[in-house]
């Protein structure tokens, strides 16, 4: 266990050299301003971001499977694991730290702490490799076995065959023998090649979908403090393309927004959105009581528009859209939506000392609430379709 953990974490050193050289290497890459560096370049980064990690998880796996006498598997599946939390640190320092490491920063100049910064990378290379990278060491190790095995076959083979000749002994192995060890030997390894090297290639190509984490507000502040040049020493460029170059880095900033963490609030809220609507129509469909209404469990829609609240709160809390049209409709839908759970809490929660309210008060306030999250539901659906139309068009 001790060499195991051993190899692992000298795994991980391998990723943070592997993830250091590719942002070296990009390093001269670099737009003049950050907010240039969060389009198409940082895509890039992370994508290379991505293949660090794997190649070094892969790596180790293929290596302790080939010199393990035993538990083969088992030992390169732990060392690569320790390799990919190793690596998931090294990228979170990275671009948690960004600004302050010179010839390896990506998007910031100013030397400070980025927390948001890095957990959101961190987030999405975790999305994007901590299940296909143990599919991907399961087939290293198979490749490594097989390719220690082959070596091991070979030097027995040399061995045997200058032992032969320095007895001037013939080969004990009858002719009709030796063809059919050797077709069994290629068949086992064949096989074990037909087996995992399509796997590795399938998870290597998975693995390589470029995504970009989405920039805090102190990215907008840093772009503007850039010192800008004269009129009279920027160059020049046609209206048209500097129209078609502002809504591309539009549609990419969206994208980033969208892809990681704005699609996700938006189905949070929506799950919790539709279990309300269920619980609102399964209290319509009960039967009706002599004045024509129905009993309403208030402890369900307390839990219920808890949640809802919960979620549109953490929806607000994240990133601002990066484009100040589409942020507005965003914040104005969550607002309502918070507003309208707030009092539909409110209003099924026990007064506890306060002045007690009517039947028909409670009845008002709590339709409105329900009317009031329904429209903020719709208000938040239209503004989704908007981000996504402009984030669907990203690199066209």
């Amino acid at each position: 266990m001790r060499r195991t953990l051993v190899a692992g974490l000298a795994g991980g050193l391998v990723a943070w050299a592997g993830v250091a050289l590719a942002s070296f290497m990009l390093h001269f890459q670099r737009p003049g301003t950050p907010k240039e560096r969060t389009g198409p370049f940082l895509v890039v980064h992370e994508w290379w971001t991505i293949v660090a990690v794997m190649a070094a998880c892969l790596l180790t796996a293929a290596l302790v499977a080939a010199f393990s006498p035993r538990h083969q598997l088992p030992r390169a599946l732990i060392a690569a694991q320790v390799t990919q939390l190793a690596a998931y640190a090294g990228v979170f320092l990275l671009y948690a730290a960004d600004g302050c490491l010179g010839p390896l920063n990506t998007v910031f100049d100013r030397c400070q702490w980025h927390t948001d910064n890095g957990l959101n990378v961190g987030r999405a290379v975790v999305l994007l490799t901590l299940v296909s990278t143990v599919l991907g060491s399961a087939c290293a190790a198979l490749t490594g076995v097989g390719a220690a095995g082959a070596v091991r076959w070979v030097r027995r083979r040399r061995a045997a065959a200058g032992g032969s000749v320095r007895a001037h002994v013939p080969a004990p192995a009858p002719a009709a023998v030796a063809p059919v060890r050797t077709a069994a030997v290629l068949l086992r390894a064949g096989t074990v090649l037909a087996l995992g090297a399509p796997a590795v290639l399938l998870t290597v190509v998975a693995t390589t979908t470029p995504t970009s984490p989405a920039m805090s507000a102190r990215l907008q502040q840093e772009s503007t403090e850039q010192v800008k040049q004269p009129p009279d020493k920027q160059p020049t460029k046609p209206p048209g393309k500097n129209e078609a170059e502002t809504a591309k880095l539009r549609s990419w900033q969206t994208w980033s927004w969208l892809n990681n963490g704005g699609a996700v609030h938006v189905r949070q809220v929506a799950r919790a959105a539709l279990s309300l609507k269920k619980e609102i129509l399964r209290t319509a469909a009960q039967e009706r009581n002599v004045n024509g209404k129905v009993n309403v469990d208030e402890k369900t829609f307390n839990r219920l528009c808890g949640a809802l609240g919960k979620w549109a709160a953490e929806a607000g809390d994240y990133f601002p859209v990066p484009v100040q049209d589409l942020q507005k409709p965003w914040s104005n839908a969550l607002s309502r939506l918070r507003h309208g759970a707030r009092n539909c809490q409110a209003v099924t929660t026990p007064p506890n000392g306060n002045p007690p309210r009517t039947p028909a008060e409670r009845e008002r306030l709590f339709n409105a609430s329900l009317d009031e999250v329904v429209k903020g539901i719709t208000d938040l659906g239209n503004a989704y379709r908007s981000i996504y139309k402009t984030a669907d068009t990203h690199g066209k």
